[in-house]
């Protein structure tokens, strides 16, 4: 049996709604649903990646990058990847550390 992702709640539901309804790009707005989707219906990454088309390491890796950090942070590092891979994104320090 896996393990049931669960994610911190940095945000309400209808704080994603809000910022689903403003994004444009596919690839943000299906990486805002994964946070979504595990916070309304936690369960295993696997699954989550299945119902939103994504491979399991990019689920896992996503939420391991938003559990963390607080929400304003990880839409920087989102605006910043273009399509790469979110791994990155756990090694970098804050905006406000790199001074």
């Amino acid at each position: 049996m896996s393990k049931v992702i669960r994610v911190k709640p940095h945000l309400t539901l209808e704080e994603i709604d809000a910022r689903l309804k403003h994004l444009h790009d596919f690839w943000r707005i299906r990486r805002w649903l994964v946070i979504r989707h595990a916070l309304v219906d936690p369960a295993p990454a696997k699954d989550i990646a299945c119902r939103l088309g994504l491979s399991v390491c990019t689920v896992r890796d996503l939420m391991e990058a938003y559990n963390p950090t607080t929400p304003l942070y990880l839409a920087l590092c989102l605006s910043s990847l273009a399509m790469a891979k979110i791994g990155p994104v756990i090694t970098l320090l804050h905006p406000c550390d790199q001074r």
